[in-house]
């Protein structure tokens, strides 16, 4: 009698503990083929069933992050083909780059072809919001390391000032910056970089996005410049 009773408890338990997560996991997967990445509530879930749903949950969250960086990716590569005029869609395309990136602010400075001591910078800040088009300014030190550096270095606070083509991300609320500079035809073409407002340093993901941007920037400066 008392192993009959023991073994109804154990299958209330389960019933209670374990079949409900099983379920949602059961249906979240059939969604899960049809596109939708939905994940399961977790519930009273037991351990073992918790465990695999929690599981499920994260990488479901990692597929989802992953598809809105591709569309977010792909957005730009968008706007870059359809744009007639490369300055008319460098808002919603620095938009894009501050999304990808996590940062306070995102901003392209357009190199004068003559003169590459001047660039003009467009911003975005945060919310998106566009700040005022600048001239800036790339003194000989900054332009040798911008050359030298074909990668992304980044500027703590307290070297921004060695950098005035960095002033407008510091005026949008940015406290350390990451560069990217954007070559064509050996020359410095412009400059893509992004500011955050704390210290903390981008992550390795963050610093890939951003020169994945910088990238397609130089991919669509030097089919503009072969055009022409």
């Amino acid at each position: 009698l008392l192993g009959a009773l023991a073994v109804l408890l154990g299958t209330w338990y389960l019933s209670r503990r374990w079949q409900p997560v099983l379920a949602r996991l059961h249906t979240a997967l059939q969604e899960l083929g049809g596109g939708v990445f939905a994940p399961v509530p977790l519930g009273r879930a037991a351990d073992a069933p918790r465990a695999v749903a929690q599981s499920y949950n994260g990488a479901v969250e990692e597929l989802q992050r992953r598809f809105a960086v591709q569309r977010c990716l792909a957005e730009i590569d968008r706007l870059l083909l359809e744009a007639e005029e490369f300055e008319q869609v460098l808002e919603p395309i620095l938009g894009r780059v501050r999304e990808l990136t996590g940062a306070q602010a995102a901003a392209v400075a357009l190199v004068d072809r003559d003169a590459q001591a001047h660039a003009r910078s467009f911003v975005v800040g945060a919310d998106n919001a566009p700040c005022p088009i600048s001239r800036v300014n790339i003194d000989e030190e900054a332009g040798q390391q911008l050359r030298e550096s074909p990668r992304a270095f980044m500027v703590p606070s307290n070297h921004l000032d060695r950098y005035p083509f960095l002033e407008p991300l510091h005026d949008a609320g940015a406290c350390s910056c990451y560069v990217w500079p954007v070559i064509v035809a050996e020359r410095i073409a412009a400059i893509v970089s992004v500011g955050f407002g704390a210290e903390a340093p981008a992550t390795q993901s963050q610093q890939e996005l951003g020169a994945e941007c910088a990238a397609r920037l130089q991919t669509a400066l030097s089919n503009a410049e072969r055009g022409e």
